[in-house]
């Protein structure tokens, strides 16, 4: 969504056709290609797509898609992760997590909210936030919203301080 350059390796589930990453990519079931804000583009037909990411690591690994989960709204395949030292007073940051969604509508967008032992910090809705003091859990929730389709949220693994 943000322009996250990633390597990526692409064959449907058993069922359908495979096809590869050709430049000019392939048109008919499956057909994938670069936006002008530097994402991929992936065109498929309805059906199950097995999506295999090789970098940046964080989102490196192997996601199945069932194109209709995208008629309501973004798929999260990674949720966000927090990052920064976990000691009282540093700043905290969220790396935002990786999505799908149908580009034949506008691309969704994202809101944060950053939570204290579970409560959510009135005003602490950036990508970052500062750590509170110790021993209290922190964790923030990503929600993406796309209009005409509806919106999902994920929320990070808890960091305790």
């Amino acid at each position: 969504m943000t322009g996250i350059g990633v390597a990526l390796s692409l064959t449907t589930a058993p069922d359908q056709e495979a096809s590869t990453v050709p430049d000019p990519p392939p048109t008919g079931p499956l057909a994938i290609q670069n936006t002008p804000e530097g994402s991929l583009e992936i065109m498929a037909q309805d059906g199950t797509l097995l999506v295999t990411l090789l970098a940046p690591s964080p989102f490196a690994g192997t996601y199945t898609i069932t194109t209709d989960l995208l008629a309501d709204g973004p798929v999260n395949l990674v949720a966000p992760q927090i990052t920064g030292t976990p000691s009282t007073g540093q700043t905290l940051s969220v790396i935002p997590g990786l999505w799908l969604y149908d580009s034949a509508h506008a691309a969704p967008l994202a809101a944060y909210q950053w939570l204290w032992d579970g409560t959510p910090l009135p005003g602490e809705t950036g990508l970052s936030s500062v750590a509170p003091g110790s021993g209290v859990a922190v964790s923030v929730i990503e929600t993406l919203t796309q209009f005409g389709k509806g919106s999902r949220s994920i929320t990070s693994m808890i960091w305790t301080i």
